[in-house]
């Protein structure tokens, strides 16, 4: 950041500031020059970082030479000084100590200070203490030294659109322990019809010579995209008036494209990131020559990233992360992919350059029914227990059915299942089946698959329990809509995941332990830290032996093996975007409550899809056309999840659903139309 300023005092003195900021990884560097038409300057640089997790420190030297100011006179002596101080808040206070060293022409000063701080309701209270030892010698005095203590109290908060601050300036050893400094100070922010922001501040001294009871001043800001132009102007009682001009941007610099980076609002005061989106085609949570680096991937996290996305290379620098806290942030790419990792939060410093290891993968969801045979007809059961077990029959994911007997399981990563009706359900209601469980390996490329329908009956002897089956549901082309596709063959075929080996851990960052889940930030950090220090060193000590043996013949003879192994790759494309059929004019409602107002009237439809993303209609009008009319609708399940669904018309009696059903070929849930809204024909 580089800005600039110019002030006029009295009409005679003129003062021009130059300020700058650095980043650098693990701390800030910050530089303010201020100097006159007479020669003399000021200058203060400040050095802030972190040592620990929630902890902070800042080292600031500043000097002045024959230089004045409303805070600073340096016409008979000049000076130097050096302050070092540490802050660690905590759940209960906040806590600050600093050392300060100061010398000019005549005086010596060291000083210690402590502060500690609460935030009541809405209210923050303040104690400042400080203990101090003075040196002066002047060539008509003797040699001068004391020590002594200051404190001061301070009360803030809010009155209807007004800030209110009250400082209470003290010496314990005085005849008049409160000092003539305390003063109250009233703001108040004000819009203008340009949408700016003007604050106001009057700030009173009740115990202060006449000479200066008050102080008025006024600050506004103009902002564009990239930058941001402020202006200040202050007037008190000794008739000193004195106006700023300054532009204010953050600049930085993606090294991956070779583009600079500029915002009106990012702060200097904040950390990095160098994000790598690619696709884990290998599933090894690492990148390697296998994976395909994703561009166009999005973040969330900071309202100024809007604009920013991962090229070619499927890198990303994302300036302004907040540091010395807990900063969460995530990555969208297309419809039908999803991180490894859920959760990221970065805890850093000011001006760290942070390395994040972003793996995305193909997702597959899973649904289904479960239904019961009753007289010759099949009836949803709701509330059954459902699992999805690994290839070890650990338990991934439960669920349960909602009243039509609808369950599913969303975002897999490419891995081998058993979808279950858990055996502690049936064995509780008495229940079986011909097949309780279905065996399936999810495709590589991903997608939404409608599992065939459980069946389950009443269990009427030991032979129904010995004829428990689990059946093999074979992905291919024709069950399988996948998600993630693009128009260009070429890029198209880079779209797929092999089979993971196992769980996939992937780490958050491959060269710093600073990012970590939510849940892990929140307990000991400090101990986090240094597991993650050492479990990298062990992870990455067997990553370069693993790596040295890794030959891109290797990785060849893998792809190719892939393509005889994982059939199931070459799943259709459901193109979303190439066609799709415009709905928005149809004012034609199925209006469900108005004609089911008794048993007798229930009006019945047949479903054909429902799951949480948008639903591809193209691929459903040329799948599920044979039934004759289609709508669209919503749906809400027993868990207040919102579903995108493919209904038939509606029916006024469940034996024609069924016998339009069966004349159709196709295969659906007849069911009544109580859980469903919004109808719209799609065809």
């Amino acid at each position: 950041q580089i800005g600039a300023s110019f002030a006029s005092l009295d009409n005679k003195q003129q003062l021009f500031s130059l300020k700058n900021n650095f980043s650098f990884n693990n701390f800030l560097l910050e530089n303010d020059l201020s100097f006159e038409q007479g020669g003399g300057y000021a200058q203060l640089t400040t050095l802030t970082g972190s040592l620990l997790e929630g902890d902070n420190y800042s080292f600031r030297f500043e000097s002045a030479e024959n230089f004045k100011s409303e805070v600073i006179n340096t016409r008979l002596s000049d000076f130097y000084q050096y302050t070092l101080s540490y802050a660690l808040p905590t759940r209960w206070l906040y806590t600050n100590f600093s050392v300060d060293y100061y010398v000019d022409d005549y005086n010596e000063n060291k000083s210690l200070t402590n502060v500690l701080s609460k935030n009541i309701g809405g209210l923050s209270l303040t104690h400042r203490l400080t203990y101090s030892e003075l040196e002066s010698t002047t060539p008509n005095t003797e040699h001068l030294s004391r020590d002594y203590l200051n404190g001061t109290l301070g009360l803030s908060g809010s009155f209807n659109s007004f800030s209110v601050s009250g400082q209470l300036n003290y010496d314990p050893a005085a005849d008049d322990p409160i000092l003539k400094s305390s003063s109250l100070t009233l703001r108040k922010r004000i819009k203008d019809p340009y949408n700016n922001s003007h604050y106001i501040e009057a700030r009173y001294f009740p115990l202060n010579d006449k000479k200066y009871l008050w102080q008025l001043r006024h600050n506004v800001a103009w902002q564009s995209e990239d930058y941001q132009l402020n202006f200040s102007s202050g007037y008190n009682a000794n008739d000193e008036w004195d106006i700023q001009f300054g532009i204010q941007f953050f600049l930085g610099y993606d090294y991956h494209h070779n583009k600079f980076i500029m915002d009106k609002s990012l702060s200097p005061g904040s950390a990095t990131l160098d994000v790598h989106s690619y696709l884990d085609r290998h599933a090894t949570g690492t990148p390697d020559v296998l994976d395909y680096n994703l561009p166009d991937v999005r973040f969330s996290g900071n309202s100024r990233w809007d604009g920013l996305k991962s090229g070619d290379d499927g890198r990303t620098i994302l300036p302004g992360v907040t540091a010395n806290g807990e900063f969460a942030f995530a990555a969208q790419w297309q419809e039908g992919s999803a991180t490894l990792i859920n959760d990221y939060v970065v805890y850093t410093h000011p001006g760290a350059y942070v390395d994040v290891n972003m793996p995305f993968f193909l997702i597959t969801d899973l649904a289904g029914f479960v239904v019961r045979q009753q007289q010759g007809e099949e009836i949803g059961l709701r509330n059954v227990v459902m699992q999805l077990l690994d290839v070890n029959n650990n338990v991934v994911k439960s669920a349960e059915t909602d009243e039509d007997g609808y369950f599913e399981f969303l975002q897999l990563m490419p891995e081998a299942y058993r979808v279950v009706v858990s055996p502690e359900y049936l064995a509780k209601k008495g229940l079986t089946g011909n097949v309780i469980g279905t065996n399936i390996a999810t495709s590589g490329r991903g997608g939404f698959v409608e599992l065939p329908a459980f069946v389950l009956r009443r269990m009427d002897s030991d032979v129904d329990f010995d004829a428990q089956d689990y059946s093999t549901f074979v992905i291919n082309e024709e069950n399988t809509d996948a998600l993630v596709w693009s128009k260009d063959e070429e890029v198209n075929k880079n779209y797929f995941t092999l089979p993971a080996k196992g769980k996939v851990n992937a780490k958050h960052s491959l060269s710093q332990p600073s990012i970590s889940t939510k849940d892990a930030v929140k307990k000991d950090q400090n101990k986090k830290i240094k597991e993650k220090q050492a479990a990298n060193k062990d992870q990455q000590s067997q990553e370069t032996d693993k790596t040295a043996v890794f030959t891109i013949s290797s990785v060849i003879e893998k792809v190719e093996a892939s393509k005889t192994v994982l059939p199931r790759l070459k799943v259709k494309h459901v193109k979303i975007n190439e066609v799709k059929p415009d709905v928005s004019h149809v004012a034609e409602v199925i209006k469900v409550n108005e004609t089911a107002t008794s048993e007798t009237s229930t009006v019945w439809i047949i479903q054909f899809m429902a799951h949480q993303h948008s639903i591809n209609m193209v691929a459903a009008i040329d799948k599920y056309s044979a039934i004759g009319e289609l709508f669209w609708a919503q749906k809400q399940t027993s868990e207040n999840k919102a579903l995108e669904c493919i209904v038939s018309r509606s029916y006024s009696s469940k034996e024609a659903a069924t016998v339009a059903l069966k004349k159709s070929g196709l295969t659906g849930w007849i069911t009544t139309t109580k859980a469903y809204s919004n109808f719209s024909p799609i065809n």
